[in-house]
């Protein structure tokens, strides 16, 4: 399609418009589509005031409405074959009409060469007709009815995670290339653990920690524990999530008797003295701190230093 006066290669022909457009496209049961076409387009560059060169769509024989033109979309001027497609997929299931249009608007500075249309070409796909069937771990499904066919199906499919740690309220985990999962023993939920900018973690983000546990905190969220290595040896660390497994709080660095309430906590000795929290010799409650030095009160003997 051309646009202009052949013989002159203009459109010099005063204020005028012209539009041409398809056959009805039948988009019914496709899920997706697109348009695709070649052109050539020169004019004064003034669009959309003047020489406009507009790509229109109707739909079930409704309104046409723009969805390019060279006030944006198409390139002005494309003075070789340029190639565009364009998105015709919220006209899937209708059925539709493409028209072209170019209108001068005026009389003046209309000696450019114009609009040629090649190569028009709608292409879509089919509705996506796959069926989704979930299937938890361990679990055996059977007489599936496709609707033309009925299948039987027996499937044990593995979990993705290794669990490291699932002795409390939520589960540690890595995936298969080690970054560190939440799993929510309850529900079953699983949370990559993340920081606020998306940031995930694995043994290899820092030389001086490991993570090793994971609870789930009185608010919803969780707390995961890290253990200290090489230069925070005997030391621990708590990050603190929302329940999407965010990071948004965390302990600082904590040692020596700190350490007690999160053994317990976590079911984890991270002093290596074989004990987990507070030792079995000694009840809590016959604990006192005095000056910051842990002492023993006999039964009705004192204070012993």
């Amino acid at each position: 399609m051309y646009y202009g006066i052949e013989e002159d290669g203009n459109y010099d022909a005063g204020d005028t418009a012209g539009r041409i457009t398809s056959p009805i496209i039948d988009l019914n049961g496709l899920d997706s589509a697109q348009l695709s076409f070649n052109y050539f387009l020169e004019t004064e560059g003034l669009a959309p005031d003047y020489d406009v060169a507009t790509v229109l769509v109707s739909a079930d024989g409704g309104e046409f409405i723009p969805i390019a033109s060279n006030a944006v979309e198409l390139e002005d001027p494309a003075t070789d074959w340029t190639n565009v497609t364009f998105d015709l997929s919220p006209y899937a299931g209708q059925e539709i009409q493409v028209s072209f249009e170019f209108a001068t608007e005026d009389r003046a500075f209309n000696n450019f060469e114009g609009w040629y249309i090649d190569d028009v070409t709608v292409t879509a796909s089919e509705t996506n007709l796959y069926h989704t069937v979930e299937v938890g771990s361990g679990e055996n499904v059977e007489d599936i009815n496709f609707g033309n066919f009925s299948l039987e199906v027996q499937s044990e499919i593995e979990p993705p995670l290794t669990i490291i740690e699932d002795d409390g309220t939520a589960a540690f985990a890595k995936d298969e290339d080690g970054t560190y999962w939440i799993v929510n023993n309850d529900t079953k939920e699983q949370l990559q653990l993340q920081n606020n900018r998306g940031t995930t973690y694995t043994d290899i983000t820092n030389a001086n920690w490991d993570g090793v546990a994971v609870e789930v905190d009185e608010e919803g969220g969780y707390r995961f524990l890290l253990d200290g290595e090489n230069n925070r040896e005997g030391e621990a660390y708590v990050w603190s999530t929302n329940d999407q497994g965010v990071i948004n709080d965390n302990s600082g660095w904590l040692s020596g008797n700190d350490l007690l309430p999160l053994e317990s906590e976590f079911n984890v000795d991270l002093s290596d003295d074989g004990e987990i929290g507070f030792s079995q010799n000694i009840e809590e409650d016959e604990l006192l701190r005095v000056d910051e030095t842990l002492v023993s009160l006999g039964r009705g003997d004192g204070i012993l230093f």
